[in-house]
């Protein structure tokens, strides 16, 4: 028997494949936004700073602002609430007369919806703001005069300190020796919540609320470089455990090595502004939250050298 066979057209193959391309792409774009994604909006500041938005599963909620610290051009400043200096907001404005400044953001919490002093272990400048240690709070971040931050896990209570040794802050004995090493060494540090540590989550319950986040991690590249990058989700509230979460397994995606993540307050002084060319993709200036800052009790910025 004689069979027949019929040819499909061009124009039927090429819709057949175009068809197939194109479902085949929706479904690797799906999978590319499962989770937090970045989208890439100005790169400034010698190359060393970039603002991007963020999105979680393709929804935008925020942005992130990554610092590219190897190159030591972008340096951190701290200013906390000190009853006998002027206020944070003026210390800053006289500091930022000659400088370039990237970013400024809220760093601590406050005891105070409307002021008060930063919650937890506080030193601006060799001067003791806070001597309280806040026993749910295990991050100790302390930023050099070369602008460069660390953060320490205070439950692994092995904080080492040049001409001092090993401290353990949970020790009121330790405690002391350090306040009086922060005092010689003209040392800043506050005290925050440890979200993450050397690429795991520091977060053991999900029961915390939601709300708009700000963290600040501390991350290196494959290559070693070194990053400071917030992520800010103004348009999302969401948990600690959540934002902790997508955050490391985003990074962790872009093989980054995940030094330390901390909280940034979004309370009762949710402040983040930018400078320079760190913009938004509308060319608008990175802004946060509605309080007034004149009443913040300490601020943490970034400058350009």
């Amino acid at each position: 028997m004689k069979r027949t066979f019929r040819l499909l057209s061009l124009s039927a193959v090429i819709l057949f494949l175009t068809s197939f391309t194109l479902s085949d792409a929706r479904f690797n774009h799906k999978n590319k936004i499962n989770g937090f994604s970045e989208g890439n909006c100005t790169t400034s500041f010698g190359g060393n700073v970039s603002v991007n938005k963020l999105y979680d599963n393709g929804r935008e909620i925020g942005h992130s602002i990554w610092i590219n610290r190897s190159s030591r051009r972008v340096s951190a400043k701290y200013f906390a609430d000190n009853p006998n200096a002027n206020s944070p907001l003026n210390r800053y404005n006289a500091w930022r007369r000659d400088k370039s400044v990237v970013l400024v953001s809220s760093g601590a919490y406050a005891t105070s919806f409307h002021g008060g002093i930063p919650v937890g272990i506080t030193v601006d400048n060799g001067k003791i703001i806070n001597q309280t240690y806040e026993s749910k709070m295990d991050g100790l971040v302390i930023i050099y005069a070369t602008g460069g931050i660390v953060v320490s896990d205070i439950e692994e209570g092995n904080l080492s300190l040049e001409g001092v040794g090993v401290v353990d802050i949970k020790d009121s004995y330790d405690r002391q020796k350090f306040f009086r090493w922060a005092q010689k060494e003209n040392a800043t540090v506050f005290q925050t919540h440890l979200l993450a540590y050397k690429n795991q989550s520091k977060i053991y319950t999900r029961k915390s609320g939601t709300a708009v986040r700000k963290f600040l991690i501390l991350a290196k590249d494959r290559g070693g470089s070194l990053y400071h990058i917030i992520f800010y989700t103004k348009k999302r509230d969401m948990t600690l455990a959540a934002g902790t979460k997508n955050t490391l397994k985003y990074l962790k995606g872009k093989r980054m090595n995940v030094i330390a993540m901390v909280n940034l307050d979004t309370g009762g002084f949710d402040v983040l502004g930018t400078g320079g060319d760190a913009k938004d993709c509308n060319g608008n200036y990175l802004e946060g939250g509605t309080r007034d800052r004149s009443q913040m009790t300490n601020m943490l910025a970034y400058h350009y050298k």
